[in-house]
C-alpha cells in the first residue's frame, strides 16, 4: 500500500511539473533582418533558403546581447562585414494555434556595403532577389504582405497582428490578419 501511494505521490509530482511547464511556456521575440544593396539600380533583398523555402532572414532573439549586437551578429553570420542605417521597420504578434503565447516578430533592415555573402547557420542558401521575384519565392504569406507593405512605405515602421493555423479539412496552412497592418511611426 505504502509503495501504491508513494508511486502516486511521484507520478502526479513529475506530471504536474510537466503540465506548468507547458503552461508557463514563455513567449519571444524573433527578428527579421530585410538586407538590401546600396548603390545600385535594382531594388534587391537578399534571400536565405531554409528548410527548402525562400525568405527573409532570421533569428529567435534568446540572448543577453543589445538588439544592435544582435544584428551585427545576424550581418555577421551571412557574411555581411559593412552596412549601414539597421533600423526597426515593425514590430508583428503572431498568434500560432499551436502555442498558447505569441511570438513578437520584429523586423528591422540595413543596406548592405561590403561582405562576401554566405548562407547563415541552418540555411542552405543564400541570394540576392528583385523584390518582385522575392515576392514570388517567399512562401510564407505573412512574410510577403509585410515585405510588400515596407518595400511600398521605405519611411515608417509598421504593426500588425497575424493568426497562423492549419484549416481543418485541408490541412492547409492559413492565416489571418487579425489587426491588418498598421503604421507605428515615421522614420527618416
Amino acid at each position: 500500500m505504502i509503495k501504491k501511494i508513494l508511486f502516486l505521490l511521484i507520478l502526479f509530482h513529475l506530471t504536474s511539473k510537466s503540465f506548468s511547464q507547458v503552461k508557463d511556456m514563455p513567449n519571444y521575440s524573433f527578428f527579421k533582418l530585410v538586407v538590401t544593396k546600396l548603390n545600385t539600380d535594382k531594388n534587391e533583398v537578399l534571400l536565405v533558403k531554409w528548410n527548402d523555402k525562400w525568405e527573409v532572414p532570421g533569428l529567435k532573439y534568446n540572448s543577453k546581447s543589445s538588439i544592435k549586437e544582435f544584428i551585427a551578429k545576424m550581418a555577421n553570420d551571412m557574411g555581411i562585414r559593412m552596412y549601414k542605417e539597421e533600423r526597426l521597420r515593425g514590430i508583428f504578434t503572431i498568434h500560432y494555434e499551436n502555442r498558447p503565447k505569441p511570438t513578437l516578430m520584429n523586423y528591422y533592415s540595413l543596406d548592405f556595403v561590403e561582405g562576401d555573402i554566405t548562407p547563415p547557420p541552418s540555411c542552405s542558401q543564400i541570394k540576392w532577389f528583385s523584390i518582385d521575384e522575392a515576392l514570388k519565392l517567399i512562401s510564407y504569406q505573412d512574410m510577403v504582405e509585410i515585405l510588400k507593405q515596407l518595400y511600398e512605405d521605405k519611411n515608417s515602421v509598421f504593426g500588425g497582428a497575424i493568426k497562423k493555423y492549419k484549416e481543418a479539412k485541408s490541412k492547409e496552412k492559413k492565416i489571418e490578419f487579425t489587426e491588418p497592418l498598421y503604421k507605428l511611426a515615421e522614420c527618416k
